[in-house]
């Protein structure tokens, strides 16, 4: 089964969620689109940088752009969140009559509105609209899972719960 990976961070980017990325591609066939520039590169999987210059919207289009050309030859979308990547994700995915499936790994809304003490009417939507979308979402803690599946509205017969388990 060939994945395309679609994710906010890779490595060289010293964060959880680059890092899960980069273990998880060196285990299945893949190819890897992200917006870190200069991302570390791993033997036979084509990674793809999408320019971060030129605002938001200029972003997500050439994310869009990049996940349609690579998405074609795919037999699954995968995003890595359903904020940064993953509405665009899913919104190609259903284009191409591809599956998606969405890792939420974080609530952006409740984090903006915790961390700035402004709503996020925006984000909020996004996040909506991709869980309620994409065909499986999968959570890293069932508490998590319980949480946005009340929050959201999501049926749970799409969840599952997966552990951040990639091991060496």
């Amino acid at each position: 089964m060939n994945i395309l990976i679609v994710t906010p961070i890779f490595l060289p980017e010293a964060r959880g969620p680059a890092l899960y990325c980069y273990k998880l591609c060196q285990r299945i066939d893949s190819k890897v689109i992200t917006f870190t520039q200069a991302p570390t590169n791993i033997k036979n999987v084509p990674i793809y940088s999408v320019p971060t210059n030129g605002g938001p919207v200029a972003r997500q289009w050439r994310l869009a752009r990049a996940v349609w050309h690579e998405a074609r030859d795919c037999d699954v979308i995968y995003a890595q969140g359903a904020d940064v990547v993953g509405l665009v994700s899913v919104l190609v995915g259903k284009i191409l009559k591809k599956p998606t499936v969405v890792k939420f790994v974080g609530d952006l809304p409740a984090e903006i509105r915790r961390d700035f003490g402004r709503m996020a009417p925006l984000e909020t939507v996004a996040t909506w609209l991709c869980l309620h979308l994409t065909d499986k979402i999968i959570f890293p803690a069932k508490h998590l899972q319980e949480a946005i599946v009340r929050k959201y509205l999501i049926p749970k017969s799409k969840t599952v719960v997966i552990y951040n388990a990639v091991d060496d």
